[in-house]
This record gives C-alpha cells, structure tokens and sequence, in this order.
C-alpha cells in the first residue's frame, strides 16, 4: 500500500493536570492516522472507483468517520470513492481510539471520462461514431451515442479539440449537424451547425484557433466559420487545398495547397505567407518544439520554423520509404502521411510497411510489415498515428483494400528490439478517419 497524501493533526483532548496532592502528570497521546491507497493518484475521471484505507496503530478498538465535502460517508476503516459529477473533493477520516482522535485527509479531483485518452472517429456505414480507448487501454464504442442519444452526420471526417470543446465535422450533417461541438470531457453537445454550412462541399478537415475562429477545408477551398455568428468565408488563394489535416501552431494555421504549405494568422481570411516545395505536399504536423513538420511526395521531410517560415532543415527518405510519403491513387489518406513524437517520425501511407525516421540522426527504417504478423492484411485504413507521450503507434489494418474487410486495430511498441503488441481490437471500427489523442492538443 503506497502513501499518496497525508495531512496530520494531533489532536489533545486530554489536559496536563496538576494536583496539590500528587507529582503525576497526565499526558493523552494522539492518535496518529494516515490515508493510504493501491494507487498514487489525485485525480479520477468520472464513475472510476478508488479504495482508500484509513491506517491506525489499533484498528481492532478504533471507530471511523469518512466525510466528503462534509459530508459523512462511511463508519468503515475502508472506504470506496467514486464520483460521476467533476469538480474537487476533500475525503477526510477522522479516528477515536479510548477517547483520544486524529484526522487525516486527502483532496481528489474528478475530471471528465473523455479527458484523457485516444478517440478514433469513423465515417460508419450510414452515420458516424466515435471510439475511446482510456489510458488503460480499454476501448469504448460509440461514446458519442452514449453521452447523447444522437449520431453525427455521415461520412465523419475530421475532429480538432481546443478550449475543453471537441469539434467534429461530417461530409452530409444528420440531425445533429455537419459541424457538432460537444463538451471535450463528458462529450455532452453545446451546438450543431447544418443550414449556415449548407453551402460547403463535402468538407473533410477542421482547424480551431478560437471559439469563434473554425477553419474548415472542402472540396474547393479553405472557409472560416464564426459559429457565435454563423458566417461562412472563404480564405482568399486557397483554392485547391488538398484533403490533409491543417496543422495549428501559436496563432497560424498551416495548409496544404499543391506543392506549398500556406500560412494563415488566426481569425483572417488572407494567406499570410506561401512555404513552396519541389513536390506535392502530403503532410504538416506540429512538432513538439513548436516547429512545422512537413512530408512530400518526392520522399523528403523537412523542419520549418513557423515564425520567419525559413526551412531549419530536410532529409530525404531511402527509395523504399517514399511510398509511405505519397498520395495513393484512390485520393489519398484522410490522416496526415507524417505522425511525430519528439524528432521521431513514423509513416505507412496506408501500406503494410511501417517506418521510423529519427531526424537528429537522419536515420530510416522499417519497423514492422504488418502483413507479415496480421492474416490475411492488404494494407491499412488510414495512415498510422504515433501517441506523443507514449511513443505507441496505433494503426488499422484492414483484410481489404477499402476497408470492408476484418479491421485488426493495433497499438504497438516500437522501442524495444522486436515490435510489441500492446493493445489489439478486432472488428471495433468501420471506415475510421483517424486517431486522435488529446494529448496532442494541449496548447
């Protein structure tokens, strides 16, 4: 059992006593009581249990209160918190052992279930769905459904989360609307959005820089949304911009369009700046520095620094690993070719064949051929993505080139010297547009 908070107070109710008639003193010892637990943790998210112990020199003679925000709970030495509303909650346990008392206590925050954890979002058959996978690596289908009772629209795309709301954009909107925003942590809807954005075609991909500051991307040009107002406009010079997620830095939004990424200021519909490259563009990513990663067609990753737009540097891949950078003849992935922790790159296209750049060596290598591990795998659905804390890569292959077959979605580790298997989920997702983690949110 580990000792995860302690708050002490020795409590004297007994008194020195003094007597004429006597030398004695009497001294009443405190009772010394500490709160322990199987787990060190401070924070839960709803509806998870965690069993606090209240520890004594006597439990055989000791009585126990157990209050929660002031509020008596239990009368037991154990005691099992569990909360389904968020906020702060002060656990306190207060002893008596032969009239003498302690008290010790501990705070616990509850957060929302979605939190913390990897969303996978699925264009579905007739309408959309999210998944959850929590830290644990317990998956969880259709959480959108649950928390609401309602669907997205069809052929979800894209999802962006910003300011504790999760953004959610769907090609034909259902009765919840093209473009949903839910809470990011109960995943509760706060709006959706389908006659002011009735005039979008088939959009796939969202960028937020403010509450009221949502780029969208279609089949024609890159808009911004004010969703307090509802006005639709277009981003002037990005006509074209190709079907890859835009990438938020600071207060700029880095698209593709053609062989250029180009730059927008947050809240403005001009280009700020054109960054032009020698091949088509099939990716920019954040980096965790704050820089731009971005990937070719032509088999090059470069580093650019998104202030003076200069290239910090760019490595060209070896000839094997440029099929995981191009644009397939079926339009492409819907993710990013690129997916990056630290200055780790990995990337599949939506092949068999994962690999891993590590630019401050400019070192590559294939990490796994998923058709040699999986039965029966013709390539992936989507491009993988690399979690930026853990350093697994998820990834879903498919038995059929479009994703009707068996869905083998897999969590690995890459860092030891053969691939590691973590998580797998068979059959859990249909036509899923991307994994997303919110930790690759955090500003």
């Amino acid at each position: 059992m580990k000792k995860f908070y302690l708050f002490l107070v020795w409590a004297f109710i007994g008194m020195l006593s003094f007597n004429a008639c006597s030398d004695d003193d009497d001294f009443v010892t405190p009772v010394t009581v500490t709160i322990e637990s199987d787990e060190n943790v401070q924070a839960l998210a709803q509806g998870e249990t965690l069993t606090l112990r209240a520890r004594v020199d006597n439990e055989a003679e000791t009585t126990f209160k157990w209050t929660v925000n002031e509020q008596e709970v239990s009368t037991e030495p154990t005691y099992t918190f569990v909360a389904n509303e968020l906020g702060q909650y002060n656990i306190v346990v207060n002893v008596m052992y032969n009239g003498n008392q302690g008290l010790a206590s501990t705070s616990i925050s509850v957060h929302g279930k979605y939190k913390y954890g990897t969303f996978i979002l699925n264009e579905g058959s007739r309408c959309g769905f999210l998944n959850f996978i929590s830290p644990k690596g317990i998956m969880s289908d259709s959480v959108y459904y649950r928390e609401n009772g309602s669907n997205f629209g069809a052929f979800t795309q894209d999802m962006f989360i910003r300011n504790n709301k999760l953004y959610v954009i769907s090609q034909n909107g259902g009765n919840d609307g093209k473009l949903v925003i839910a809470n990011a942590e109960t995943l509760k809807k706060e709006a959706g959005y389908e006659s002011s954005l009735s005039s979008l075609s088939a959009p796939t991909h969202l960028a937020v820089t403010a509450d009221n500051q949502v780029y969208i991307r279609d089949s024609r040009a890159i808009y911004l949304f004010n969703p307090q107002t509802e006005a639709l406009t277009v981003v002037e010079n990005t006509n074209g911009a190709l079907k890859h997620p835009m990438a938020v830095i600071g207060n700029q939004v880095f698209a593709i369009v053609d062989q250029n990424v180009v730059a927008i200021a947050a809240g403005q519909t001009t280009v700020a700046h054109t960054i032009p490259f020698s091949s088509d563009v099939t990716g920019v990513v954040r980096a965790s520095d704050n820089n731009l990663w971005v990937s070719t067609a032509g088999g090059e990753i470069a580093k650019v620094n998104p202030t003076d737009y200069s290239l910090i540097a760019t490595h060209t891949l070896p000839a094997d690993a440029t099929a995981a950078l191009q644009v397939s003849s079926w339009s492409g992935p819907n993710s990013s070719n690129i997916t990056a922790k630290g200055d780790t790159l990995y990337m599949n296209g939506t092949g068999t064949k994962i690999y891993r750049h590590i630019f401050s060596s400019n070192q590559t290598e294939m990490v796994i051929d998923l058709s040699q591990t999986l039965t029966d795998v013709k390539g992936t659905y989507n491009t993988c993505a690399v979690h930026p804390v853990t350093g697994y890569v998820y990834v879903n292959p498919n038995t059929t080139t479009w994703g009707t077959g068996t869905y083998y979605t897999g969590v690995y580790d890459f860092d030891g010297s053969q691939p590691e298997l973590k998580f797998q989920y068979i059959n859990q997702v249909k036509f899923p547009a991307g994994f997303f983690f919110t930790d690759s949110f955090n500003e």
